[in-house]
């Protein structure tokens, strides 16, 4: 296992327990500053960023709760709180001859994706407390009075690197009010922890090297080159992702609290919306209540606008804001483009044709779905949209070299136990019941504990590079 995580997993052993035994009025302190600590080993240049949004946050929080909806004081204070994520996620990117040498940076790397300059978690703190200010402003709930706590809100470190995205009323209440976490709750933290770690070192590490073969290799590949690399690729922000939240998930749960699970089985998904309700849970949710519904209510109000134009024109304007998330270059705003025309031809089709949801639909459309994915998906880790286009041409040309991934036995073990695991996990498996009854089994989790040991010890990829979501 890499050394980092068992540096990280030291620490978890360390603090959660001595969380767990503070009194309830300390415990908050002890973890605002166990999440700076955290936050500070990446750069500790990144702690005053983050301190900077958080006061910003605290300070708009009772101006908005005091003013009126319709003030306009919610957009000074969402462009105010956004400010470091659109200079380090745009105005770095567009204006390359700046110099901005003075700026905490991050240095990590992600192979062919090159270096990403974004401070870690940037974005998902950031939405955070835009989420946060807009409740405000809607007057949901009254404003955090305890700085502290506001703190302990955005900065909770088990989430604060790549989310997922946490609504105040449910982390804070969670984090202020607090039990002790009961044995169940830290096995299934122990599981979630240890099958996070397993996904990332022995699925998305061992697919990286083979990624980058083939994105850097574009001008030769074979038609089948591409596919697997799409493919490869498509699993590996998957794992990587997955891995993250789950590891996010498990950590929380060693102190209590719960967070939203981000990855619902998205390959079993059976058309495009039932893919991204399943895909990064927490984004969507957070954008549908805060981009889409806005916009589609604003655009609703125009009598000279129908409903379903108002609908389309809202759900472009969402996908093209969820792509250019990804990233500042064409690609990721075509590959927003691109999932919205999706969505849009998926929920024309429902409205026109009423399939029934038998086995052989639900087949023929898991098929296209992942089709669509693995294609579409290629747009994020392509150099530039030229690259993807020559890619989408290669596709069809019968010649060129053809790359396989090394590693062959441990990578199809690894992607075995992950098929495996969502299958069995998917809401709608033939094996719900049979799992639901044995998931609470002593033996049935001491034996999947020691068997994530056993995978992580004998498949993990020890060459860690940085998560790929780290740079969103």
């Amino acid at each position: 296992m890499a050394n980092n995580f068992l540096g990280f997993l030291l620490i978890i052993a360390i603090a959660a327990p001595v969380y767990a035994l503070l009194r309830r009025d300390i415990r908050i302190f002890f973890l605002v500053v166990l999440s700076f600590c955290f936050y500070a080993y990446f750069d500790l240049g990144f702690v005053s960023i983050l301190g900077l949004i958080i006061g910003a946050t605290y300070l708009f929080s009772f101006l908005l709760y005091k003013s009126r909806r319709e003030s306009g004081l919610v957009w000074v204070a969402a462009i105010t709180v956004s400010l470091p994520l659109l200079f380090y996620k745009y105005i770095i990117v567009w204006f390359t001859d700046w110099s901005f040498e003075w700026l905490p940076v991050s240095s990590l790397a992600f192979g062919g994706m090159e270096q990403v300059l974004i401070p870690v978690g940037l974005s998902f703190y950031t939405f955070q407390c835009l989420g946060y200010l807009i409740d405000l402003n809607k007057k949901l709930y009254l404003p955090e009075n305890s700085l502290l706590r506001l703190a302990a809100f955005v900065s909770f470190f088990p989430q604060i690197l790549a989310g997922p995205i946490e609504r105040y009323p449910d982390l804070s209440k969670q984090l202020f009010n607090s039990e002790r976490p009961h044995a169940a709750m830290v096995v299934d933290g122990a599981t979630l922890l240890l099958y996070g770690i397993f996904l990332k070192l022995a699925v998305a590490e061992r697919l990286v090297d083979y990624v980058d073969l083939v994105f850097n290799n574009i001008d030769v590949l074979s038609s089948m080159s591409v596919f697997l690399g799409f493919s490869a690729f498509t699993l590996q922000i998957f794992a990587h992702f997955c891995g993250y939240t789950f590891i996010a998930l498990g950590t929380a749960a060693l102190f209590g609290v719960k967070l939203t699970n981000n990855f619902l089985q998205p390959f079993c998904a059976v058309n495009m919306v039932d893919f991204w309700q399943r895909w990064h849970v927490s984004l969507t949710r957070w954008v549908g209540d805060y981009v889409y519904r806005p916009i589609a209510l604003y655009l609703l109000e125009k009598s000279f606008i129908s409903s379903r134009v108002a609908e389309f024109l809202a759900l472009f304007v969402t996908w093209l804001i969820i792509g250019m998330w990804h990233g500042a270059l064409f690609n990721f705003a075509v590959f927003g483009f691109l999932q919205g025309v999706l969505i849009i031809i998926t929920n024309s089709f429902r409205r026109t044709i009423k399939l029934s949801q038998n086995i052989r639909n639900k087949f023929f459309g898991f098929l296209f779905t992942m089709f669509c994915i693995v294609l579409s998906f290629g747009l994020i880790r392509a150099p530039d949209f030229t690259s993807y286009c020559e890619m989408l041409r290669r596709l069809f040309v019968f010649d060129g070299e053809t790359f396989l991934p090394s590693g062959k036995l441990e990578l199809i073990i690894g992607l075995s136990v992950l098929v495996v695991v969502e299958w069995v996990f998917n809401r709608t498996s033939p094996l719900a019941n049979l799992r639901d009854r044995l998931k609470d089994v002593v033996v049935v989790r001491s034996a999947v504990l020691s068997t994530l040991v056993i995978l992580i010890a004998y498949l993990g990829y020890d060459e860690t590079s940085a998560f790929i979501y780290f740079q969103y």
